[in-house]
């Protein structure tokens, strides 16, 4: 069927209120119409199956390929032929019980799939080698139950979106899956992907999180804004290539988790622009596992439960001052894996406890941020530990450059064979600083004229020998050696101006 010219409603038309059987397309339908659409449903009518084996497209600027109304519902989306649009390809008010893309082409240049007002798809399935070219759209009340991206052709071509989905309004979707672990072939032209970006962008959510497995690629952005939520993103045996940012008032629950996985992008909370409140449960960065950026906790932003890292960070932790009295926070860190950069608190931010349980921190610890209060902030560690053959490349205290910000440290303790490359306390605070067994800090300790130490333990082995060379304020020096204390017989050597 060729058709050109005007069409006001459509070539196929089930009329409202309609109870139609099984529609099915092995042909071929082409259409340049400026208006109407090539399949409707009408209002509040019933559908048991639209399957397409053949080809629908049209090159006009028609409204959709095939318009699903409200109150409509039909049992069964299948395509495993071409849906081809220069406009939208679907447009859904009403409702499909379960749509599949299998090894079909679903494409558009702008909207693949639109969804609004109630409308709703139940289970969404893109397997054996199908593809979404174009973007796809949820606004108003509009939901999908889980979204599968899986497998691939028996000729090794992966199934694929190729566009960005969107959430607008109080629209949700309850999950998304990318997964690679049902390969059709070889997969020797990739792995199943979504390329594009994930955006919600006001109070809607992915409900039960975001999952790449097995081989699963999101080659593409996750940006949650307003009070949007996401239950939880996992990437398990798969790969992220882009950044994780939530701002406003957005949320991720059940944290990040990296397990033998990629991700080459940063983490980023941010409020710093205007107040609001983020929060993310934890972040996991799995043994085998690598993330290649920066994870950014800056204004009114929290980690509330723990940065684990058992694989490699390469980037840096920050967190940072926003505006007025916002300041980022980390619960707890703990560290048996690698940070090839630096862990960096400015102004007023917090990291409530940190544990190096053999880990690594190449770039070390800094207290380096500038801040335009005049009263000076102070960035806070509370308690500090290094356990077995922990590493530090060096901990920075107190900004130099014509700041105001200072640093805290409340419990700094070096057990095991662990290490510090050198400490340097500029115009901060050390409250205790506890060296054990046969823990060093190669350099030396530096406490400049603005620098105050509040009690130094020395309970180290014999012929560990540490250096503090003291410009500003030590309370006391409390040296456990064999002849004083009963201690290990460790030596200080202690230097002033």
């Amino acid at each position: 069927i060729r058709t050109s010219g005007a069409i006001n409603t459509a070539i196929f038309y089930f009329l409202a209120n309609s109870n139609v059987g099984t529609f099915t397309n092995n042909g071929t339908v082409r259409s340049v119409s400026s208006m109407g659409q090539m399949v409707s449903v009408g209002n509040n009518s019933h559908v048991k199956a639209i399957i397409n084996t053949g080809i629908f497209q049209h090159t006009g600027n028609m409204q959709q390929v095939i318009g699903i109304w409200e109150g409509s519902n039909v049992d069964l989306f299948r395509n495993t032929g071409t849906i081809a649009s220069t406009t939208r390809a679907i447009h859904l008010t009403g409702s499909v019980s379960d749509f599949q893309i299998d090894g079909g082409l679903l494409s558009s240049n702008a909207q693949a799939i639109n969804m609004a007002g109630v409308s709703k798809i139940g289970n969404f399935t893109i397997t054996n080698g199908g593809s979404i070219r174009g973007n796809i759209n949820l606004a108003n009340t509009s939901n999908i139950g889980t979204m599968i991206i899986s497998g691939a052709n028996t000729s090794g071509t992966a199934t694929q979106i190729t566009g960005n989905i969107s959430l607008d309004g109080s629209s949700r979707i309850s999950k998304i899956l990318i997964d690679g672990s049902n390969m059709g072939g070889s997969g020797t032209n990739g792995t199943p992907k979504l390329d594009g970006n994930i955006t919600l962008n006001t109070s809607n959510g992915i409900t039960n999180g975001i999952t790449i497995a097995n081989g699963g690629t999101l080659d593409g952005n996750i940006n949650a804004q307003s009070s949007s939520s996401i239950g939880g993103i996992a990437i398990n045996n798969g790969s992220l290539a882009g950044n994780i940012s939530l701002t406003n008032n957005a949320r991720i629950q059940n944290g990040i988790v990296l397990d033998n996985s990629n991700m080459k992008g940063s983490i980023s909370l941010s409020t710093a622009s205007g107040g609001g409140n983020i929060t993310i449960d934890s972040i996991n960065i799995g043994s085998g596992s690598t993330m290649t950026g920066d994870i950014s906790v800056l204004g009114n932003s929290k980690i509330t439960d723990t940065i684990t890292i058992d694989g490699t960070l390469a980037g840096n932790v920050k967190a940072a001052w926003g505006n007025a009295n916002y300041n980022g926070t980390i619960n707890q860190m703990d560290i048996s894996g690698v940070i090839t950069q630096k862990v960096q608190l400015d102004n007023n931010s917090k990291i409530a406890t940190l544990n190096l349980n053999g880990g690594t921190i190449t770039g070390g610890i800094n207290f380096q941020g500038l801040t335009t209060n005049s009263n000076g902030d102070t960035a806070t560690i509370d308690n500090l530990t290094l356990n077995r053959d922990a590493y530090i490349g060096g901990i920075d205290i107190g900004n130099t450059s014509g700041g105001n910000a200072k640093g805290v440290i409340s419990n700094l303790t070096l057990n095991g064979t662990s290490s510090i490359g050198s400490i340097v306390n500029n115009r901060g605070t050390i409250s205790e600083l506890t060296l054990n067994n046969t823990s060093t800090i190669t350099n030396g300790i530096t406490n400049a004229v603005e620098g105050n130490i509040g009690t130094i333990i020395s309970n180290t082995n014999n012929g560990v020998n540490n250096t503090i060379t003291n410009s500003g304020t030590i309370a006391k020096l409390d040296i456990q050696n064999g002849s004083t204390s009963g201690g290990n017989g460790g030596t200080i050597v202690y230097k002033s101006d």
